[in-house]
């Protein structure tokens, strides 16, 4: 009796087998606290990883504990690699028009911004370029890759992840 392997048939099955083995998507979760001179960070700052390789971008939002979960292009959890990761202030502390964010239906369908959203958004932008001092705040050298000093790598890390900062801090400190 002679047998006879047909490769793409075993190529297929192999695939499936590796799929119902619960192959890896290559996320992982990754989780982590910021505080900022001892306390937890302000809710609503974002805690950027920025891949130092052949991975993806990721993001958090701090909420009101100091805490975050990174998700990276709408997918829960991180890509193993090397990242550079900022830290960005909230600014929830940014007053918001009399009439909210949120357009009316009307709005919307024309293509309207609803009133004051062009003002909050310059505002939004002037606090971003020059956020607040003092106790509390982030210094503004964490939020840009190329001079924040935080690195993390998941690979020598792990994936839960501690940031502590001080409003005093300096570049290079």
């Amino acid at each position: 009796m002679l047998f006879h392997f047909d490769r793409g048939l075993l190529l297929a099955s192999s695939a499936c087998l590796l799929a119902l083995a619960g192959c890896s998507t290559g996320y992982e979760t990754l989780t982590g606290t910021v505080t900022v001179d001892g306390n937890p960070a302000a809710a609503g700052v974002m805690v950027q990883f920025v891949p130092e390789g052949n991975t993806r971008p990721a993001e958090g939002i701090v909420d009101s504990t100091g805490r975050f979960t990174v998700t990276s292009v709408g997918k829960a959890g991180v890509m193993p690699g090397a990242y550079k990761i900022c830290l960005i202030n909230s600014t929830e502390s940014v007053p918001k028009p009399a009439g909210g964010l949120e357009a009316t239906e009307e709005q919307e369908a024309a293509g309207i911004a609803p009133k004051g959203w062009f003002e909050y958004q310059a505002a939004v932008e002037r606090f971003l370029a020059r956020p607040p001092t003092g106790e509390g705040w982030i210094p503004k050298f964490y939020n840009s890759p190329s001079t924040s000093p935080l690195r993390w790598n998941t690979e020598t890390d792990g994936f839960e992840v501690t940031l502590e900062v001080t409003s005093d801090d300096k570049p290079g400190s």
